[in-house]
């Protein structure tokens, strides 16, 4: 009898969690609407401030550096590194940049940047995110390539640092983005 009622236990517990699994599969499917928004989003002068969560922006040198073989995903755990990505894009795209960078390798060193990448689980074709943080100043520049689109943020005029350009055009060609 004990098995017997295991076997409803656990046929209660998949028919009445399958619903809300499903329903969240749906909406990891769809892009909010605030990337629609961050096409047009401008490019902010990046120093060391107070978010809306009241954490000071992490700062340059060792904030940075502490990240290098590091997951890329935890960077963005760090209160006070999404308070700086915060300076660059809105918290609604934070979200869909930290999923993107759950499948990843770690956090490297190049070209007086600290580099990561990473892509959507179970999506890596479509939907990767890249950033590079300036050790000597701690600016943030970040792209979300989500579904044939490509978002950057705080670039320059629109121009992506050659380490973080280069690191996006590895990606595309080996996933025929």
């Amino acid at each position: 009898m004990k098995r017997f009622g295991f076997s409803v236990l656990l046929v209660t517990c998949v028919w009445f969690l399958a619903p809300v699994s499903m329903a969240s599969a749906m909406v990891q499917k769809v892009a909010p609407p605030s990337l629609s928004i961050a096409k047009a989003a401008a490019v902010h002068q990046v120093g060391i401030t107070i978010g809306e969560s009241g954490v000071a922006a992490a700062g340059p040198g060792a904030d940075v550096t502490r990240w290098i073989e590091k997951h890329p995903y935890d960077v963005l755990q760090d209160p006070g590194e999404r308070a700086r990505f915060g300076q660059i894009m809105p918290e609604a795209v934070i979200g869909n940049f930290h999923k993107a960078l759950s499948v990843a390798s770690n956090v490297v060193r190049g070209s007086g940047y600290v580099l990561g990448e990473g892509c959507w689980p179970k999506d890596c074709g479509s939907r990767a995110a890249f950033f590079a943080i300036e050790i000597s100043t701690g600016r943030p520049v970040a792209v979300l390539l989500f579904d044939g689109d490509m978002f950057t943020y705080g670039a320059n005029g629109g121009t992506l640092p050659v380490a973080l350009k280069n690191l996006v055009n590895a990606y595309k060609a080996r996933v025929g983005y």
